[in-house]
């Protein structure tokens, strides 16, 4: 019973992390970690305890701390024999180094995952190898090295399709789609955040990702206005703006950053100032 209560704890926490309400998940993370902890489910507490909750601290800034429990994850995940785990650690430890822009100790770290996960057969094994191409190819996107950063895409893509694995697909056609964003390549970048949005809707977990459908009908939004389909970007950026604002506006700022929404609102203002109205992202205001 108690297993059955941690699982469905760790439920509701992941829909809470993945709309940016990181407090409550961390409360409820930790409150499953003891219940899998005291039913002599070791593996699943060092999961929840020890990758979850530092998945979300490091989306609250906390970087050394996660950095610190990611490390302490990997020991135990060694010690436990559970090597596909252990290069999970790895890629959690990059991706908040990654998050915090210290971008040559996320790559050390993302390259550590793959040394650990290349030689395994196992389904969730690869399925970390291949979000640690995609997460190395994010990092090398975030240097400018763009050739790099494709190679690594299409390496993940190339895994995670094999052994099926819908949400790091997803992850990595959004990488994708903020790597040509950044470049300005509109029509690319519509092509795959187009892609990954599509993989959220076909799973049917729209509500569970919202933080990441509206940078996706952001960044969707944004190419349609730059290729000259405004209309549709108008439409596009007032349905990212209405999941945006049932947020915190800590998130709603990271959103807003990487769509680079000010931007748009003032092209709006500029263009057609009478759909300006409809496109309040209240956050920006306050």
């Amino acid at each position: 019973m108690s297993t059955e209560r941690a699982e469905q704890l760790c439920q509701e926490a992941d829909v809470l992390r993945n709309q940016g309400q990181t407090e409550e998940a961390l409360r409820l993370y930790r409150e499953a970690a003891d219940l899998f902890e005291t039913a002599g489910e070791k593996i699943k507490a060092v999961d929840v305890g020890y990758l979850l909750v530092p998945t979300c601290l490091h989306m609250e800034g906390k970087r050394e701390e996660a950095v610190k429990m990611g490390q302490e994850a990997a020991r135990r995940f060694a010690e436990l024999g559970a090597h596909d785990l252990e290069g999970s650690a790895y890629v959690n430890i990059g991706t908040a180094n990654l998050n915090d822009d210290q971008l040559k100790k996320a790559e050390e770290w993302f390259k550590k995952a793959l040394e650990t996960l290349q030689a395994l057969d196992s389904v969730i094994g690869q399925a970390n190898f291949g979000i640690a191409h995609a997460k190395l190819g994010h990092t090398y996107a975030k240097e400018g090295r763009f050739d790099e950063a494709k190679h690594e895409f299409d390496e993940a893509l190339e895994i995670l399709r094999r052994v099926g694995h819908w949400f790091f697909e997803h992850t990595t056609l959004m990488h994708l789609a903020q790597m040509f964003f950044a470049q300005k390549d509109y029509q690319n970048a519509l092509t795959y955040a187009q892609a990954s949005l599509g993989l959220v809707y076909a799973e049917n977990a729209i509500d569970e990702h919202a933080r990441r459908v509206a940078e996706l009908k952001g960044i969707i939004a944004r190419c349609y206005w730059e290729l000259g389909n405004e209309d549709w970007g108008i439409r596009f950026f007032q349905e990212a703006a209405d999941l945006l604002n049932a947020m915190p506006d800590d998130v709603v700022h990271v959103v807003a950053r990487n769509i680079r929404a000010a931007e748009f609102l003032d092209q709006v203002t500029a263009r057609r100032p009478g759909d300006r109205t409809k496109l309040d992202l209240k956050a920006l205001a306050r």
